[in-house]
């Protein structure tokens, strides 16, 4: 229906303030119009981060996201069923990880569902994953030219799309 508003259920590795991606996530958040979008939040557990997000209006789940590693086989299933029975339940139209190997297990979670996934790409340098992740992905969003620039062209041209990070005009402004 046309006052349907788009699920987004945006993924962080990290539960803290102290970095920047997470700092941009909930910038956009915070800043989202939340008339057309529902903010939905994915964290590997409580802190900071999911204090702020919840001042922000964001509905949270928590998944204890663990690196992808043979000692970790058995939470990383449970996660994957996990993510993917909140995708269905909760009707996600979008997952939208930042972390690349959470990009991989959002990505093979939302497969069979509705739910299409957005990478947000944050880093130039590229990565292990990234052959699989680029093909997982309906659409990479990324922060520069160099970080597009880490994908090969044929991805380039049909995937990813630069789109710099926001600014708190509230913090930073232009000098006279």
């Amino acid at each position: 229906t046309e006052n349907k508003k788009i699920r987004i259920a945006f993924v962080s590795h990290f539960p803290t303030l102290s970095m920047g991606g997470q700092r941009s996530m909930l910038f956009l958040i915070q800043n989202l119009n939340k008339e057309k979008f529902q903010p939905y939040c994915i964290l590997p557990e409580k802190g900071e981060l999911s204090e702020a997000l919840i001042e922000a209006g964001c509905k949270l789940k928590f998944v204890p996201l663990k690196p992808l590693k043979p000692k970790h086989y058995f939470q990383i299933i449970k996660n994957y069923l996990s993510i993917r029975s909140f995708l269905n339940k909760e009707q996600i139209d979008i997952i939208h990880p930042d972390y690349e190997r959470d990009v991989l297990l959002s990505g093979l979670a939302k497969n069979g569902t509705k739910t299409k996934m957005v990478w947000h790409v944050r880093l130039t340098g590229e990565n292990s994953h990234d052959e699989w992740n680029s093909k997982l992905a309906d659409g990479i969003i990324a922060i520069s030219q160099g970080a597009k620039k880490r994908f090969a062209e044929d991805i380039q041209n049909s995937k990813v799309e630069v789109i710099f990070n926001g600014v708190d005009m509230t913090k930073f402004s232009p000098a006279e």
